[in-house]
């Protein structure tokens, strides 16, 4: 078995280019961006708007596919989603990534799905170690469970793409430590020394022609990150370009296409941008929709507050459903909990039942439409408790300014009407019954 396997890591390389599923010349080059605002972290928006872009490319009909990568990556669901979508385009289509600078964990993922690596000569690639927020905030290594499955899909992409396993899984895994051997060929063969029935028999070194000493790639407890010319030594890496317009001058080139072959970028639309900025402000958006509330129960009958309120909880959850958080469980949610509201202080004396299931609705639908839904996989401890109480924290805030600022204003607005006809009663009218 171990024979096997050494024979296939030998011939990865020449396996991956056999089976190059878009040969050059390229008449089409797509290029998807994966840059800002992608850096912030790779989600659910991130993978839903690379997945419309990439369905996009397709239609466009290219025959070879650029990944623009740029990130330190993100959660492990939305990174396996989507690697896993260019991985599986990748069987008919080149696909390729740049790396401008740096892909770190998940985006060394979205990097090892594609058929070919490329960076620019600062850049660098791995540390894809499973990791998550306590609710303390403290970074807590995922456990085995979790790592087996990212190692496993690290180890799929490289067998499938041409890329040293040993070397790929090490980027996982910290306690792994690779060396390699040059074959009697001229070739490399790559190990997991850390373990003893992982090492070549003295069989295995005669026929592959083994030279001693192995050369140390990855040291044990240490997890692989590389430059770009590590990687190029290493075998990840094919080639190191300044920049993406030099890559794509190059790319153009090979087989002689030349100025022949079409070139399209597919970049996030403004609807996809906005509503990431309009995330990084929810806690703005709900302070201007509760205070808007309030100013609309004060001074009812303008139409002023009430349409504020509607635009702030609408571009929230606009914002939410556009970046695949809030969909329309967390709609219905917060209708109910507004209605409710409404019941309790113009139905209802007092305050009781309704009111509180309407603030619970309420705060529910947006606390579920401001996390992503896929934090981490569920058999992790989750870092969701934590991303909880940092949006608590945001909307402890929000509430907080709320309040002062009704308390700043309350002296100079008017008094509730007495009547839906009349905003203040006259100096000489009694007070309202």
């Amino acid at each position: 078995m171990r024979r096997a396997l050494a024979l296939v890591t030998v011939l990865l390389a020449a396996a991956a280019a056999l089976g190059e599923p878009s040969p050059p010349p390229y008449k089409k080059i797509a290029v998807i961006k994966l840059r800002e605002p992608t850096e912030a972290a790779i989600d659910t928006s991130v993978k839903t708007s690379v997945l419309r872009r990439l369905e996009e490319a397709r239609a466009w009909g290219a025959d070879c596919i650029v990944f623009d990568i740029e990130s330190y990556g993100g959660y492990v669901f939305a990174a396996v989603e989507t690697a896993d979508e260019i991985y599986a385009v990748g069987r008919n289509v080149h696909t390729v990534a740049y790396v401008g600078r740096k892909a770190i964990s998940g985006a060394a993922m979205l990097s090892l799905s594609c058929r070919e690596i490329v960076m620019s000569e600062t850049a660098r690639i791995g540390d894809s170690q499973v990791v998550y927020p306590s609710a303390a905030g403290e970074i807590v290594v995922a456990p085995e469970k979790a790592q087996t499955t990212v190692a496993t899909t690290f180890r799929t992409y490289a067998q499938g793409n041409g890329y040293p396993v040993p070397v790929a899984e090490a980027m996982v895994r910290a306690e792994m430590e690779v060396i390699r051997y040059r074959t009697r060929d001229g070739g490399w063969a790559y190990y997991r020394a850390d373990r003893a029935d992982e090492l070549p028999t003295a069989r295995e070194k005669e026929e592959l022609g083994l030279q001693e000493p192995p050369e140390l790639v990855v040291r044990e407890g240490e997890l692989a990150t590389f430059s770009s010319q590590e990687a190029v030594k290493y075998g990840i890496c094919s080639s190191i370009q300044p920049d993406l317009k030099s890559f794509l001058a190059e790319l153009k080139t090979r087989g002689g296409g030349g100025e022949q072959v079409a070139v399209q970028v597919f970049d996030w639309t403004w609807a996809e941008r906005f509503s990431r900025f309009l995330l990084g402000i929810k806690w703005l958006l709900f302070l201007g929709g509760a205070g808007a509330l309030y100013f609309a129960l004060k001074v009812p009958g303008t139409g002023v507050p009430e349409a504020l309120a509607i635009i702030c909880f609408g571009l929230f959850f606009g914002a939410s459903a556009i970046a695949g958080f809030a969909g329309a469980a967390e709609l219905v949610l917060f209708v109910i909990g507004v209605a409710l509201l409404v019941v309790e202080i113009f139905v209802l004396p007092g305050f009781g039942v309704a009111g509180l299931l309407g603030i619970g609705c309420v705060l529910l639908s947006i606390g579920l439409a401001a996390v992503p839904p896929d934090t981490a996989p569920p058999d992790l401890p989750t870092g969701t408790p934590y991303l909880l109480v940092q949006v608590a924290k945001q909307f402890l805030l929000g509430t907080f300014l709320a309040v002062a600022a009704v308390i700043a204003l309350a002296k100079f607005l008017p008094s509730p009407p007495c009547s839906p006809h009349s905003r203040r009663p006259p100096a000489s009218t009694p007070a309202c019954a």
